[in-house]
């Protein structure tokens, strides 16, 4: 994820986000591609739809995700 997490470490720095925030939204990010496996220039939105979808059946919200680590 190297050109790709800089980037979006760039990106994040540039929109104003606390280097903590920062550090969240990377690992979120890792945490994802190591749960699909395709290189992260190939995920999509139906990765997302995917993972959401799951989370969704576990009986999990976007709140419960910082806790499922």
């Amino acid at each position: 994820m190297g050109k790709i997490r800089e980037r979006m470490r760039r990106d994040l720095t540039l929109a104003g986000y606390a280097p903590s925030m920062q550090d969240h939204c990377l690992g979120a990010a890792a945490r994802f591609v190591r749960r699909f496996r395709p290189p992260p220039a190939q995920m999509g939105q139906e990765h997302l739809r995917t993972r959401v979808s799951e989370l969704g059946a576990s009986g999990m919200d976007a709140s419960d995700t910082r806790r499922a680590r």
